[in-house]
C-alpha cells in the first residue's frame, strides 16, 4: 500500500472513530494505573503551561512513565475542541496537517531505580503532525493503533495573537473582600470582521490553570472594539499558599519529611502530619501554585534516573467529614478528585490517610473537600481563603461568528497577583 493511500484510509478511519465522540468532554485523564507523571509543557520550560502560538516555532513536550519493563507501542493523535472541550464539528484534515496518527518512538528505560519504568517522550508540532488552526486541542494517546485502547488525554491550546488583554487583580467588594480575588480585564479586538462582539466573543478565566473552577464570561460593556470585563462574576475564592515537600534526595530528610523508610524493595516517604489551616492567619510562602517538577540530586538524566517513592500523607481530624470526601489535590493528581487521590479515614488514629506513588522531585499540594453532588472541590474548607494569596490567572479569548464551524482562540494572557 502506497503512503498516500494509507494516509487517506487512516484519515477516514479516524473521522469515523471520533465522530462518535462529539458529545465526549475531553479532560486531562490517565486511563491506566501504571501510567505515571504525565506532563505536557512548552519545550524547554518544564514549569510552563501547554500553550503555543499558531504557525510559530513553539513546540510542546509530552512526557510520561509506564511502570514496568516492557515497552509498548503507543500512538497519538490530536482532536480539535470547542470552548467546552467537546470535539468541534471538523474533520482531522480541517484542523491539522500530516497523518492522523503517529507512533511515539522516543522512549528509554529507567536506570538503577527501585521501581522500574519506561519514560516516553514526544515533541510536537513536528513534521508528521501539526495543527493548522487555532483553538482548544486534546492530545490523545492510545495503544497499538487502536483508539479504543486509551492511555491518556492531555489538553493544550493553540492561539492567534489578534487581541490584546489588559488584566488587573483587585480586592472584591462585599462578603468576599477578605477571601476572594477579582479578575478584571479589557479585551481590545483586532478583528475587522467582528460584527456582534456580545455573541461572537467569549472569554474564559481560570485560576492556576485549573479547569474545574474556570468561568466563561460575557463583557459588561462594549466600546467600539474594546470589551470590558469588570464585574462581580470575575471573583474567585483566593485559597491559600500550597503545601509542599521535597523528595529529590533520599539521603537526607528535607522540610516536612518525617521519615524515609526503605522497605525492600521500595522507599516509603512519610510526611509530617498536616493540620487544618482554615482558621489560621495567612502566611506567605513562595510556592509554585500547585505544580510540581521532576528532579534528582546528581542525576545525569532526571527523566530516567529519578526513582519512584511511596509518599504517605496524613491529616489528623477528630471525626470523619460528612456529606463528602477529602482529597490530595494539585497537578500531582491532575487537578481531579477520584478514587486514586481520595483520602481514607483511619478511626484508630483519627487521621485521614493516603499513599501515592510519586517520582522524585519537588511537589505542591493541598487538601480539598468535595461535597457529594458537586463537581468542583472546596479548597477553603481545609486550607482557608485569603485575599493576599499569590495565584496565577489565565484569560483565553474565543471568536466564533454565526457562520463559523468552530471557535478560534484569538487571544491569551496571564497575570500573577503579586509578581509583575
Amino acid at each position: 500500500m502506497n503512503t498516500s493511500l494509507k494516509a487517506i484510509l487512516l484519515t477516514g478511519f479516524f473521522c469515523f472513530q471520533f465522530l462518535s465522540s462529539y458529545s465526549m468532554v475531553y479532560r486531562d485523564t490517565v486511563y491506566r494505573d501504571n501510567i505515571k507523571t504525565v506532563q505536557l509543557y512548552k519545550s524547554g520550560w518544564e514549569m510552563s503551561q501547554p500553550i503555543i502560538l499558531l504557525k510559530s516555532d513553539d513546540k510542546l513536550e509530552l512526557g510520561f512513565d509506564e511502570i514496568g519493563d516492557k515497552a509498548m507501542r503507543y500512538f497519538y493523535t490530536i482532536v480539535h475542541c470547542n470552548i467546552d472541550w467537546v470535539a468541534s464539528n471538523l474533520k482531522p484534515e480541517d484542523y491539522s496537517d500530516g497523518l492522523s496518527e503517529n507512533q511515539i518512538t522516543d522512549y528509554a528505560f529507567s536506570v538503577n531505580t527501585t521501581v522500574g519504568y519506561i519514560h516516553y517522550k514526544l515533541e510536537f508540532p513536528n513534521e508528521n503532525k501539526h495543527p493548522s488552526i487555532s483553538g482548544n486541542y486534546a492530545l490523545v494517546v492510545y495503544e497499538n493503533s487502536d483508539p479504543n485502547k486509551l492511555v491518556l488525554i492531555k489538553r493544550f491550546y493553540v492561539y492567534e495573537s489578534l487581541t490584546s488583554i489588559d488584566m488587573t487583580i483587585n480586592k472584591p467588594m462585599g462578603e468576599f473582600s477578605e477571601s476572594g480575588q477579582e479578575v478584571d480585564f479589557k479585551i481590545t479586538c483586532n478583528l475587522p470582521e467582528l460584527n456582534d462582539p456580545m455573541n461572537e466573543i467569549r472569554a474564559v478565566v481560570s485560576q492556576n490553570f485549573r479547569s474545574d473552577n474556570a468561568k466563561t464570561l460575557n463583557p459588561l460593556f462594549i466600546n467600539d472594539n474594546v470589551l470590558d470585563y469588570s464585574q462581580d462574576a470575575d471573583v474567585f475564592m483566593a485559597g491559600n499558599e500550597f503545601r509542599n515537600f521535597d523528595i529529590k534526595n533520599v539521603k537526607y530528610q528535607s522540610m516536612f519529611i518525617k521519615k524515609i523508610d526503605y522497605q525492600p524493595p521500595y522507599y516509603h516517604i512519610y510526611l509530617y502530619p498536616s493540620e487544618d489551616r482554615s482558621n489560621k492567619k495567612y502566611f506567605f510562602d513562595d510556592d509554585i501554585n500547585g505544580k510540581y517538577y521532576i528532579a534528582m540530586d546528581d542525576a545525569v538524566n532526571k527523566q530516567t534516573d529519578a526513582d519512584y517513592f511511596y509518599v504517605h500523607f496524613s491529616l489528623p481530624y477528630d471525626v470523619p467529614v460528612m456529606d463528602g470526601n477529602l482529597y490530595v489535590y494539585g497537578a500531582l493528581t491532575d487537578w481531579t478528585c477520584n478514587t486514586k487521590n481520595k483520602m481514607a479515614y483511619n478511626f484508630n488514629t483519627k487521621t485521614y490517610e493516603l499513599v501515592l506513588l510519586l517520582k522524585q522531585g519537588y511537589y505542591n499540594y493541598e487538601y480539598v473537600f468535595l461535597e457529594k453532588g458537586k463537581k468542583s472541590p472546596d479548597q477553603g474548607f481545609m486550607e482557608g481563603d485569603h485575599f493576599e494569596t499569590e495565584n496565577d490567572y489565565y484569560v483565553f479569548v474565543y471568536y466564533s461568528p454565526a457562520t463559523a464551524r468552530y471557535q478560534r482562540l484569538v487571544g491569551y494572557s496571564a497575570i500573577n497577583t503579586i509578581k509583575k
